[in-house]
């Protein structure tokens, strides 16, 4: 995958309007409003395309395979599988929540060409306590981990170091919205 991750922190209403719109409107609706007022601030967090590499690491995934989900009896399913009722949607709680940083705990959205995942604002502060507790040291090591489990395209070296640049902004990004009591989403595009 190659797309660019975002994340954004939104409050209730922002969240209602988000959900009461047509599945096709919600990523316009993101990209030309919530995007624009938002990406320059707290409420904002771009990976760019770290965002594979760490949901990688934190779900045993390959990074250049599928978006997946994480389950409660499995490392992840696909999201897919879980839309079609397979699965049911998976709680945040304090021990393995970081797994949930990047796919969310429930899918708003998922196209051949977006993804729009969320994490309630009751779920964050286990995110965010949950990132807090893994160094950038680590990520980098998880993320050469699974790198060379899956023998990923690139080198396992550059991509631990790429994500580990992005990294540091994620952890702050949740924290901030825990602080505030928002919900977080995360967008790409395909």
């Amino acid at each position: 995958m190659s797309a660019r991750g975002l994340h954004l922190a939104l409050d209730d209403d922002e969240l209602r309007a988000l959900l009461a719109l047509a599945d096709e409107a919600k990523f316009d609706h993101i990209n030309e409003e919530l995007e624009e007022s938002k990406f320059h601030t707290p409420d904002a967090c771009e990976t760019d395309k770290s965002w594979a590499y760490i949901h990688s690491a934190f779900n045993g995934t390959d990074p250049d395979g599928p978006l997946t989900r994480p389950t409660p009896n499995r490392p992840s399913v696909s999201i897919i599988r879980r839309l079609l009722g397979r699965q049911p949607d998976v709680p945040a709680q304090r021990e393995g929540a970081e797994r949930l940083a990047i796919a969310g705990s429930q899918a708003l959205l998922l196209t051949d060409d977006f993804y729009i995942g969320l994490v309630p604002s009751d779920e964050v502060g286990s995110v965010a306590d949950a990132l807090e507790g893994i160094p950038t040291g680590e990520l980098e090591r998880r993320v050469g981990q699974m790198h060379r489990r899956f023998k990923a395209s690139g080198s396992p070296d550059d991509a631990a170091e790429y994500a580990g640049g992005w990294y540091p902004n994620l952890v702050a990004f949740f924290r901030s919205a825990a602080d505030s009591g928002k919900h977080v989403i995360f967008t790409v595009d395909f």
